[in-house]
């Protein structure tokens, strides 16, 4: 299946011999820095997980790898992660862990230890699992140490030795994606803009404070918010047409990543 365009994510599909098709996308998250550019290259990623997940078909998926971070709602880049993972049903394997994982990354010198390495799996192969462990020998030089994981496959093999019929894929998300190399983007930019200016901005917004949870203007602030959707999705169904998600390969590419980002920010400026 390929990398994405900074060769941080690997993706292919594995047919076993039980007739199972897995797939395995292996990646190397950004390391954790202040910033746009952080949050901007773990939605890289995200993206293109999610693009193999929609585009192609399989029994079951195995996301794992280095992600540099570990799996707390305070740390912003698994507040992406947990996304994708709520979206497409994919459980962590190391709930599973005994005895309980306390590292997979250790630096003896600074003393610094964290689990960063992860490894989720599809919900109907959670029950499967039957060991994920850490293998910590004193032969391995790394820094990282290695997570083992042993999971019993279901056969998809019939008694008479043939393929059942496999069904859709019950993690893919269905849905209908949008073809942005096919659209008019440029009318797209124009319907946005001109009506996101016919708005009804609440300025009181602007001096209200917040005193913890005790606030009155969260209701404005989701009908903005609504608003300003409600405009996108107009512009995109007026410009932009759809496909079916195992019609196609991913074409969500650098170049078009960047094109709409520039005719994005243009439009910003102007509104």
């Amino acid at each position: 299946m390929g990398t994405d365009d900074k060769c941080r994510c690997f993706a292919l599909v594995i047919t076993l011999n039980c007739g199972y098709s897995l797939l395995v996308v292996n990646v190397y998250w950004p390391c954790f820095e202040p910033g746009q550019e952080y949050q901007s290259a773990v939605l890289d990623c995200v993206g293109f997980v999610e693009s193999c997940i929609m585009c192609h078909d399989y029994d079951g998926m195995i996301l794992l790898g280095d992600f540099n971070l570990q799996c707390d709602d305070n740390c912003s880049g698994f507040k992406l992660l947990k996304n994708l993972l709520d979206d497409y049903k994919l459980l962590s394997c190391e709930d599973c862990a005994d005895p309980p994982i306390e590292y997979t990354y250790f630096q003896e010198n600074l003393g610094r230890f964290s689990v960063i390495d992860h490894m989720f799996i599809s919900c109907s192969l959670y029950c499967n699992i039957i060991k994920y462990v850490v293998v910590d020998s004193g032969i391995n030089l790394l820094d990282h140490v290695p997570v083992q994981c042993v999971i019993a496959f279901p056969s998809l093999v019939g008694n008479n030795g043939g393929l059942y019929t496999k069904k859709n894929n019950p993690d893919k998300k269905l849905c209908n994606i949008l073809r942005w190399d096919k659209g008019d983007v440029n009318m797209y930019y124009y319907i946005t803009g001109m009506r996101l200016q016919n708005l009804q901005i609440s300025y009181n917004l602007l001096s209200c404070n917040c005193d913890g949870y005790n606030y009155s203007h969260q209701s404005d602030i989701n009908k903005y918010y609504n608003d300003i959707i409600d405009v996108m999705d107009y512009a995109a169904k007026c410009t932009i047409p759809t496909f079916c998600s195992s019609s196609s390969k991913a074409y969500w590419n650098s170049a078009a990543k960047g094109g709409f980002n520039t005719g994005s920010l243009g439009m910003g400026s102007d509104w």
